[in-house]
């Protein structure tokens, strides 16, 4: 009996929330933390309609029937209420409706993002001018919990990307998690817990979702995304366990970059600092934001392979380099890597959470690298990226 059919990954999860369906008491709140684009919300959203199936909680006579999966991805009220980050309207209040004062393009894209939603629940809504939950959101929650739910067993309320929910709106969700309605459960998306309020998550069963294998991710761009299959196979060993992330990179040349990266490496490690600069300088002008994490991981999957090459093993993701990979462990043959890893998603994550100056990033990603095998590059790193 597969309650999860279609969702990729997620082995542990799975096996917690299946036990969960059968319990004779179940959580009313669930927290799934997570990376981005990994499922949570394709498990929580399928969990909610499982739910309401007396064949999947074990509380009718009727079997369950595993071709049936797709109409358990449904989002319709009075079963399903999901919540997600949308813009604000023009003059909007707390007092306001989540919609009441958004423009007809605002309304439209939000249509046609939940529809999308529906179709592939790995589909992450990510809106113009979207930065927050709004409070508005959440209180809107009170109106469905209002609504007559004839035919519905049981109901579900879906809080997507949680964390961007602001002091106002985790107090408002706070309160319907003090005291839930019978027979009702809030299902709450996050990249961790600690950016949610304490008191919200120990109310709340954890579940906690992992990074997808490189083999999961080329599978659901290929089913869900209707990628090219080869493009899919290039994209999944950089984008980190995350089908967002490969999303980001899909439309690129993988092969291309992957040869520009070793140019940038041969030149840091041969101490033409500037030279190397240059040629993050001109893969900025194609990438733009993407390029720093893109180089990273590119980086990293290099070090990796010369890991891979001083264990004995030959499965290089760098495989057409695998002669210069010989001769870089020949002549650096104790240098390590984790730091330097370490501190090049510091860098990654400054650039995407802090705003750090992409410019004082890529600075220092370069020294980042050229320091690896001439530690005195260090000294020039700018220390605080932020105020460059």
């Amino acid at each position: 009996m597969n309650f999860w059919e279609g969702i990729y990954g997620q082995t542990a999860a799975k096996t917690v929330l299946t036990k969960l369906l059968r319990a004779e008491r179940k959580p009313q709140a669930l927290l799934f933390v997570g990376p981005d684009g990994v499922g949570k919300d394709f498990l929580a959203i399928r969990y909610a309609n499982l739910l309401d199936d007396p064949a999947a909680t074990g509380e009718g006579d009727v079997l369950f029937q595993p071709e049936t999966f797709r109409e358990h991805n449904r989002l319709d009220e009075p079963r399903v209420k999901f919540v997600f980050p949308m813009p604000l309207g023009k003059n909007e209040t707390a007092e306001d409706g989540p919609y009441d004062k958004l423009a007809k393009d605002d309304l439209d894209a939000i249509r046609e993002a939940l529809e999308t939603k529906r179709r592939n629940p790995y589909h992450q809504i990510d809106l113009p001018r979207a930065n927050i939950v709004k409070l508005s959101s959440v209180r809107d929650v009170n109106r469905f919990l209002s609504m007559s739910a004839v035919g519905v067993r049981r109901r579900s309320v879906v809080v997507s990307d949680a964390h961007k929910m602001n002091e106002q709106a985790q107090n408002a969700l706070l309160k319907n998690l003090e005291e839930p309605p019978e027979r009702t459960a809030f299902l709450i998306t996050a990249d961790k817990a600690s950016s949610l309020r304490e008191t919200i998550v120990s109310r709340c069963w954890t579940i906690k979702c992992e990074s997808l294998s490189d083999e999961d991710v080329e599978n659901i761009l290929v089913e869900y995304f209707d990628a090219d299959p080869e493009k899919a196979r290039a994209v999944a060993p950089f984008a980190r366990g995350s089908t967002q992330d490969a999303l980001r990179f899909l439309d690129k040349d993988v092969a291309a970059v992957k040869e520009r990266v070793v140019v940038i490496l041969r030149h840091a490690f041969a101490r033409k600092f500037h030279t190397a600069l240059s040629e993050i300088a001109e893969m900025t002008k194609e990438f733009e934001k993407e390029t720093i994490p893109l180089l990273v991981r590119l980086v990293a999957l290099w070090f990796n392979d010369v890991e891979r090459y001083r264990r004995g093993r030959s499965d290089y993701f760098y495989i057409e380099h695998a002669e210069t990979l010989k001769k870089f462990n020949a002549r650096f043959p104790d240098v390590r890597f984790d730091e330097a890893i370490t501190r090049m998603e510091e860098i990654v994550d400054g650039v995407e959470r802090r705003n750090v100056n992409p410019n004082v990033a890529t600075h220092n990603l370069a020294l980042e690298i050229a320091a690896i095998v001439r530690p005195e590059m260090k000294a020039a790193l700018v220390l605080d990226p932020a105020k460059g």
